[in-house]
């Protein structure tokens, strides 16, 4: 079974404006999981496995 589902990397410093985004996101009825990190360097090694 292939697993379409993507997942959103959001990569934002500010916890507000990263849940302002996952707000927007349910309002928009865009059911896609959201991984929030607070730097670049942590959303690499996401990338990177």
């Amino acid at each position: 079974m292939i697993n379409d589902t993507v997942t959103v990397l959001l990569v934002e410093d500010d916890d507000i404006d990263a849940e302002t985004v996952i707000h927007s996101f349910k309002q928009m009825m865009i059911a896609n999981p959201v991984r929030h990190t607070r730097d670049g360097e942590e959303a690499l090694e996401i990338l990177r496995g």
